[in-house]
């Protein structure tokens, strides 16, 4: 590619967005190691989203609920910039973690 089709690329918002990285724990999306929980021992999850006003999540995890300020939620919703930690009661068995975000 010449130098201008790579400055073209660069202001190209599709190219931009396709080229994002979502990650949990540092590694990029499916190659997480399976967290090691003990069923019935609280785990405390920390969150945090960066990015822009375009960048929200909402992290699940199948089977469980968090408690968040004292308050039973079934996701965690982040916005740009947030840190949030929460508690969740682990049960036997394998769980799916994901967000509901569409774009990954």
């Amino acid at each position: 590619q010449t130098p201008s089709e790579i400055e073209a690329l660069k202001e190209d918002d599709d190219f931009k967005e396709s080229n994002l990285m979502h990650g949990i724990n540092g590694r990029l999306y499916g190659n997480l190691d399976a967290p090691q929980l003990v069923a019935g021992q609280k785990t405390r999850v920390y969150a945090m989203a960066v990015g822009a006003e375009v960048d929200l999540h909402s992290i699940r995890i199948t089977g469980h609920s968090f408690l968040l300020r004292g308050e039973r939620r079934g996701q965690l919703n982040l916005m740009p910039s947030e840190v949030v930690e929460a508690d969740i009661m682990p049960t036997a068995g394998t769980w799916a973690l994901y967000c509901q975000t569409n774009d990954h």
